[in-house]
């Protein structure tokens, strides 16, 4: 009889135990692929610039983003985009726009750095941060090697954290 009553107690328990690992497994995921991402650098001889600057343009007219005028031109590998309007989370009015820029890093290396800009058009703020989340897309359509070498870093971490 106390078995059954104490059954769902220990179901609970390694259920939330079990949620924890997956928990910590994303995390570490996550951090590995965040800190490879801020460092990683494409080889030119293997990744032109001129590639890598064409499929970054491509992407971000994919998802409705527009050249800002004057971008882009006279061989400098940076890029702006318009302001495009969106709702929020909270259904308030936002726009954003992106700044990439490639950089180089020595004579055979560059790195691609982009910033997001958040408008709160209904708070008159304008918050801008380093987007991770576009480099690292940006690294997967590139460089798939790269990224391949990245994930599965990335895999063993999360699980060592899930097993640990």
């Amino acid at each position: 009889m106390k078995i059954t009553k104490t059954l769902p107690l220990i179901v609970l328990a390694s259920s939330l135990l079990m949620g924890c690992g997956a928990i910590r497994a994303s995390i570490a995921r996550d951090a590995v692929i965040r800190d490879a991402t801020e460092v990683h650098q494409f080889e030119a001889s293997r990744i032109p610039k001129q590639r890598c600057f064409l499929e970054m343009q491509n992407k971000l007219f994919a998802e409705g983003y527009s050249a800002q005028a004057g971008s882009g031109i006279d061989g400098a590998f940076s890029f702006a985009t318009e302001w495009r309007a969106m709702r929020d989370n909270n259904g308030q009015l936002t726009e954003d726009r992106l700044m990439i820029q490639l950089i180089d890093v020595s004579e055979t290396h560059y790195q691609v750095r982009v910033q997001r800009s958040v408008k709160n058009n209904d708070y008159g703020t304008i918050d801008t941060d380093r987007d991770h989340n576009t480099e690292w897309e940006l690294i997967q359509a590139v460089d798939p090697e790269g990224a391949a070498m990245i994930e599965q870093e990335a895999q063993a971490r999360a699980n060592a954290a899930r097993n640990g």
